[in-house]
């Protein structure tokens, strides 16, 4: 949650002594980029002299209440069999009675979306929502999502997606194309928020490459692949097995390190029968998710990084790898174009021919150090943004 910045950056505005309550699923210590985007900007307005309350799903080890970075955090109990679905009941108490001193709610698809509006109804309070991805009829060909599961998903999502909230703030040109395409939302409460990467973190000058290869027992001019992140359903992992499938049978020498993380159970689950199905244990090494200061130098020591998302409503794996300066790896037809360019080899998402050929063309052309991209979505972009969503509301002094 560590972010830095300073006064300048923060526009003039009634947020620097307001209450903001935001209602989140997922929430720090818990890694991903949803995480790491409203731990950024959570304590950022801390800092500024925003008192910020979060409210969210407990996580194993951490307590129910503390401070952080100047920020209250409450952790609703949930159990860990669908706890994100039992969020939304199990958090309506404790959200209406927070939100009766807030003076905004701002909260995140998906199961956090209705008590944070319920209360924001209760109390008359502004609330706004951030959307990460719209999948609309997509949702019917994910791998792995039944027939009923990809029917609930997208009812919810509709039905999240129809609470009338004051601000849809998206992620990415993309993300905001897809609500619009897929939803009434009114254009003109639907505004871009790019979030913001810790550019001073991601710097390859700050770290050194990990032995990686030597620590995997691997033979000399082994190829080295990585992928890090959750095997979620839209991150592509069964494809990067298919493609793997595709490559073993070649001369080249090459492995993948998957660094895993176990949730969702039953997709970690599914990735590994998925090994064992097509015998790729001897391409294949799976490892838990690393701290993210020792993450930096696995990417490092990497050949090459693959981001085989279906979609992306942001992408911060293509992003930080790429700040980083390494070769990527990455899909086509999501945000992934818009905010790393031309710097990744790109390939059709879904696709495991197409992407083993992208991982055979990496193979072959060698690899080197590239200069990051030119873009950057930097701390202060995302609250200047951010900010003039919330000044319609917090320098209304009518409340």
């Amino acid at each position: 949650m560590s972010v830095s910045t300073s006064s300048s950056d923060i526009p003039p505005t009634r947020a620097r002594r307001s209450h903001i309550l935001f209602v989140l699923e997922y929430f720090y210590p818990r890694l991903g980029g949803v995480e790491t985007l409203f731990g950024a900007l959570t304590s950022a307005l801390a800092a500024e002299g925003a008192r910020v309350t979060v409210l969210t799903s407990s996580v194993p080890g951490a307590p129910s209440r503390e401070m952080s970075h100047g920020v209250e955090i409450f952790r609703v109990a949930t159990p860990r069999f669908a706890s994100r679905y039992l969020f939304t009941f199990l958090s309506l108490p404790r959200a209406v009675a927070l939100a009766r001193r807030a003076d905004l709610i701002h909260t995140s698809m998906y199961t956090a979306a209705f008590p944070a509006w319920l209360a924001s109804r209760l109390w008359r309070i502004p609330a706004v929502i951030t959307v990460h991805e719209v999948f609309g009829r997509h949702w019917h060909v994910l791998p792995g999502m039944g027939f009923w599961a990809a029917l609930v998903a997208r009812l919810l999502e509709r039905i999240i997606l129809r609470l009338p909230f004051q601000r849809v703030v998206c992620d990415s040109e993309f993300t905001r194309e897809q609500l619009l395409a897929s939803t009434s939302v009114n254009p003109q409460l639907a505004s871009v928020c790019y979030p913001a990467v810790d550019y001073d973190f991601w710097n390859r000058t700050h770290f050194q490459a990990r032995a990686l290869k030597g620590e995997l027992k691997l033979a000399d001019g082994t190829f080295l692949f990585l992928f890090f992140g959750r095997p979620g359903v839209t991150k592509g992992v069964k494809f990067l097995l298919e493609a793997v499938d595709e490559l073993k049978d070649s001369r080249s020498t090459f492995h993948l390190l998957l660094l895993l993380g176990s949730h969702p159970p039953s997709e970690y689950r599914r990735v590994l029968r998925t090994i064992r199905r097509l015998a790729l244990q001897p391409w294949i090494t799976i490892q838990s998710p690393v701290a993210r200061q020792a993450l930096p130098s696995y990417l490092l020591a990497a050949d090459c990084v693959v981001v085989p998302s279906l979609s992306e409503g942001f992408g911060y794996s293509a992003i930080e790898a790429a700040s980083l300066g390494c070769p990527l790896i990455a899909t086509r037809g999501n945000s992934l174009e818009e905010v790393v360019g031309d710097y990744a080899t790109m390939c059709a998402p879904g696709d495991s021919k197409a992407l083993a050929e992208a991982m055979k063309t990496a193979m072959t052309q060698g690899t080197r150090a590239l200069s990051p991209p030119v873009k950057r979505f930097t701390l202060a972009r995302h609250l200047e943004s951010l900010l003039a969503v919330y000044r319609a509301f917090l320098d209304n002094d009518s409340r």
